[in-house]
């Protein structure tokens, strides 16, 4: 991994925080003819969020862009994280499979990749992960409930879409043919630090989200998502947003760091809601062996 983000909550959860709804944003007015009342934004939001918890199944492609840059300190910073992820959720049988392809570049012109696949089926977390497309590597964990909220990506908006939110209606867009209210959403720092203490992993170093400053770690944000007028599911959701921080900020030494930036940008679509799905578990995969992979 890149050493910067040692230095940063771990991977799952700078995902998890790019899922996360906005906090310094411009208001962007929506068109001309297509204003709708608090209430009707409300009403909106609130079928959504019933809609996403009782959607069984589903897929999502996502595609995210980590950009770190660390001055001082002992090794200065500079590299890139690609990831593109793809996923299917059966929330109905319990069973999820991920599939990420990862490029992680660092300062001198390193560059590694990793491919990581991901099963939860009965009672087990299964994990392929591949180096170069030279070495595989199978691990299970069993199954916890947080291990399987946190997973859950799709299922995870519902927290955000039922939160005290301010919410921004900027008009209609067509996503595949699928006319969509189109909304950026604002939280309140309440409302967005007890999202982030529960997205924390198991087996790390809890951070105490609601004693940081997060409007002066946050520099700017920009989330949106689309929501199927017909059905009210979310469709898609694209987030932006830079970090940046001093060692006092994160509760890290001074001789870490002497300034960090963070840029994350993520894209993900949602298809095939309630489409009957297979998940097949490889047969090597049952010869795991147990190990932790939180």
């Amino acid at each position: 991994m890149l050493t910067g983000i040692k230095r940063m909550p771990p991977l799952l959860l700078v995902m998890a925080l790019a899922f996360a709804v906005v906090s310094c944003v411009q208001e962007e007015p929506a068109p001309e003819g297509e204003e709708l009342s608090q209430e009707e934004i409300e009403q909106i939001l609130a079928n959504t969020a019933t809609a996403t918890a009782e959607v069984d199944t589903c897929k999502f492609d996502a595609d995210m862009t980590v950009t770190i840059k660390a001055t001082g300190g002992e090794q200065p910073l500079e590299g890139t994280l690609a990831m593109n992820t793809s996923g299917v959720v059966d929330k109905a049988n319990r069973e999820m499979q991920t599939t990420t392809d990862m490029t992680q570049e660092a300062t001198g012109g390193v560059k590694v990749r990793m491919a990581t696949e991901f099963y939860l089926a009965g009672e087990w977390v299964y994990a392929k992960m591949s180096l170069f497309n030279l070495l595989d590597q199978w691990g299970k964990t069993r199954l916890t409930e947080e291990m399987w909220n946190r997973l859950d990506m799709v299922g995870g908006q519902v927290e955000l879409l039922t939160s005290p939110l301010e919410v921004n209606y900027l008009g209609s867009e067509d996503i595949s043919g699928v006319p969509c209210y189109v909304m950026q959403l604002m939280p309140t720092t309440e409302a967005l630090s007890n999202w982030l203490n529960q997205q924390q992993l198991s087996g790390t170093e809890k951070i105490e989200w609601v004693a940081l400053n997060l409007n002066e770690i946050f520099k700017e944000w920009s989330y949106k998502c689309w929501i199927a007028k017909d059905s009210y599911l979310l469709v898609k959701l694209e987030a932006d947003m830079l970090l940046e921080m001093s060692p006092n900020e994160v509760g890290a030494s001074p001789g870490d760091f002497e300034n960090e930036t963070i840029n994350i940008a993520l894209a993900m679509i949602v298809y095939d809601h309630n489409t009957p799905v297979a998940i097949v578990l490889p047969e090597e995969a049952l010869e795991a062996p147990e190990m932790d992979i939180n």
